[in-house]
């Protein structure tokens, strides 16, 4: 029998890198009778040395691949221990959840096409490696929102029409989010 309710747990950090925010949610239901619930939620600051760094990158400031690499890992043990940390304070067990689902932080987005080595290219990349969370917590962790969004056409925004569909839709619309 297939499970109708997921304890899920959201992560993300935004341009300004100064917090990593977590939201705990139980997900029920199916479309078009999608039920959320937001069960509780935590903010954790980011080190400033850590801040530093995103911003140094996503300001444009050339960086050694090495560099960018460490901070994907360094940033997915923030992201784990953000999530560990927000269980804690609301008294759920990490191995309750279903599910982590990690926007991770984003160094660079160019949701419109501009021209790249000869062809229209758009791009995006956010860091906080999704790997670290899963096997620091032992849970399912999802990740690349933005790029899976921009590989079927979008923009790099996919959680915005979801959240909208959630929030604003009428009793009567028969309409499904397509995600």
């Amino acid at each position: 029998m297939p499970k109708n309710s997921f304890l899920v747990l959201g992560l993300m950090s935004g341009t300004s890198a100064d917090g990593i925010e977590a939201a705990l949610v139980r997900i029920s239901g199916a479309p078009p009778n999608i039920k959320s619930k937001l069960l509780g939620h935590a903010s954790l600051p980011i080190p400033k040395p850590i801040r530093a760094a995103i911003l140094h990158i996503a300001e444009g400031t050339p960086i050694p691949a090495a560099e960018i690499s460490q901070l994907n890992f360094r940033l997915g043990e923030l992201f784990a221990d953000a999530a560990i940390a927000t269980c804690k304070k609301l008294s759920v067990p990490v191995k309750s959840l279903d599910l982590i689902a990690s926007h991770g932080q984003t160094i660079f987005h160019q949701g419109e096409p501009v021209s790249f080595l000869g062809a229209p290219t758009s791009s995006t990349m956010q860091i906080g490696e999704p790997s670290i969370i899963a096997a620091r917590t032992g849970v399912a962790t999802i990740a690349d929102f933005r790029p899976a969004d921009m590989a079927a056409g979008g923009q790099g925004a996919p959680l915005v029409p979801f959240a909208d569909y959630l929030l604003y839709r009428t009793k009567n619309s028969d309409e499904s989010p397509s995600i």
